[in-house]
């Protein structure tokens, strides 16, 4: 089996759901993790190691790593840095057949059920976004990023904003425009950030949304699982992962074995779900979407005032 190591760093407050990110990982025991934090981070699974380490040292290690000058200033600015880490941090993975980078602010389901030695043996890239993204561990892999005619590295990593070097404006589309394949699936949902309902991008961008409600997440039997609405019934599918982006979510369930994500909370598992139970769960409209939504869009106070009233009313048509 191939070894797979992936790279946290994290810097600041961790989301109030990360021991269920934590045991997310503890159910995929042949994939490891690196966490580089300042955080007084305890009962972290064997196959999740700490690296206590102050956001000013590792920004330095990464920096001084780089055969060019760069400036990393913020740890947000990490999204950038991303694909240097197989270089950077060769140190540290060594020995791992591939390596790669992810977020902590999502669940993974089943690993190895998405990302197989069947799609690892036949690439050297798995997968496009900053959230989760693996290479091949080799030399000329990791040093891709710098050789790209895409997007200048050098200016990119002396740039203060976040120009998303990680992703589809950076070195996932400098693999696709030079035409080396690697694997894509979309075997994952990424939640759209400006609304208060779960709304995978992918099913925006094709128009699946407006086919589809009453979405969740449900996380049992160390796998994860998309359920939602569909022509009237209860849709369910495994998933490789969800990315709750920019989503602030309360944990309102004690197990961190099983337990169901609905906007914007964790709850628990019901013993069986029913469409009926589905719907109850994630109500379309409610006060609390329309205050999101409206936040998200960046609209005034008078106008959720309206909102406020029209929606005390029973209208629906705003």
């Amino acid at each position: 089996m191939k070894r797979i190591v992936l790279i946290l760093p994290y810097f600041g407050r961790v989301p109030s759901y990360f021991p269920l990110f934590l045991t997310s990982c503890r159910n995929n025991p042949t994939v490891d993790w690196l966490v580089y934090t300042d955080q007084p981070l305890t009962d972290t699974p064997a196959n999740v190691k700490v690296i206590k380490v102050s956001f000013d040292s590792f920004a330095r290690r990464i920096v001084d790593g780089l055969p060019f000058k760069a400036t990393l200033k913020s740890p947000y600015k990490l999204c950038d840095f991303k694909p240097v880490y197989g270089e950077v941090l060769q140190d540290d993975i060594s020995g791992y057949d591939f390596w790669g980078h992810c977020d902590c602010d999502l669940i993974f389901g089943d690993i190895r059920t998405f990302i197989g030695d069947d799609i690892l043996e036949r690439y050297t890239k798995v997968l496009s976004h900053g959230h989760l993204t693996l290479y091949h561990n080799d030399p000329e892999t990791n040093s891709y990023y710098r050789r790209q005619q895409y997007k200048d590295p050098v200016t990119v990593l002396n740039d203060p904003r976040t120009l998303f070097f990680d992703e589809w404006h950076g070195v996932s589309r400098a693999w696709s425009e030079e035409g080396i394949p690697f694997c894509d699936d979309t075997d994952f949902d990424d939640i759209y950030i400006r609304r208060f309902e779960f709304l995978p991008v992918k099913w925006r961008a094709d128009g699946t949304d407006r086919l589809i409600s009453h979405v969740a997440y449900g996380y049992h039997n160390q796998r994860l699982y998309r359920y939602w609405e569909q022509d009237g019934k209860l849709q369910e599918e495994e998933i490789l992962y969800v990315h709750f982006q920019k989503r602030r979510i309360e944990v309102e369930t004690a197990s961190t074995e099983e337990f169901m994500a609905v906007p914007n909370r964790f709850v628990s598992l019901p013993h069986e779900l029913t469409l009926s139970e589905l719907r109850h769960m994630t109500p379309y409209w409610s006060w609390s979407r329309w205050v999101f939504n409206c936040r998200r869009e960046g609209k005034h106070w008078l106008y959720l005032q309206k909102l406020r009233v029209q929606h005390l009313m029973g209208r629906e048509d705003v």
